[in-house]
């Protein structure tokens, strides 16, 4: 393993599970002995809020990870966080971002990551605005060459009503 591997688990779209992946995949990594370290950039700062409610509820035991929220308003200062991390931290940097693609701040995080985590949903709507997505990250990796982030996509919830015959067949065996 490099030093660290920076994901971000990211969309455009809200309530597709990027929070929830991102938790699940950190408490997988924590089971399985490497360091974890949380970064909660979305405004909600679910991940972080959860933490101290399980620092309170688990006093005195030693959380498998740390979580720390960040503010992505000042690009720069994103940048400057994540740089240094980057350089010296060493183990898995699990990056939370919000739901919307606004906020200046983003550019570094998809810029520094080494995977982007795209959650979607089997909906038009999900599906719309991922390929949204896909294209902002296509023209940002155009205009900074630099930019070696990979994209790996989970559907993470479905709509029976959309999706090949071959897909919907797998998803109803999944199921069963």
């Amino acid at each position: 393993m490099r030093d660290n591997i920076m994901i971000t688990f990211a969309n455009q779209k809200g309530g597709v599970g990027k929070t929830t992946l991102c938790t699940m995949f950190a408490d997988y990594l924590a089971a399985k002995g490497e360091s974890v370290l949380v970064v909660d950039f979305d405004r909600q700062q679910t991940i972080y809020s959860k933490r101290n409610e399980d620092v309170e509820k688990y006093e005195g035991v030693r959380l498998p990870y740390s979580v720390h929220p960040f503010d992505i308003k000042d690009a720069n200062n994103v940048r400057e966080f994540l740089t240094n991390l980057r350089n010296g931290y060493k183990g898995f940097v699990l990056m939370d971002t919000p739901g919307n693609l606004s906020q200046q701040g983003l550019v570094p995080i998809f810029a520094l990551s080494h995977y982007i985590v795209c959650p979607y949903q089997f909906e038009a709507t999900s599906i719309s605005s991922t390929a949204t997505f896909i294209g902002f990250i296509a023209k940002l990796k155009r205009m900074l060459p630099m930019m070696k982030s990979q994209f790996i996509f989970v559907v993470n919830k479905w709509d029976k009503r959309y999706g090949k015959k071959a897909e919907l067949d797998l998803w109803d065996k999944t199921e069963e």
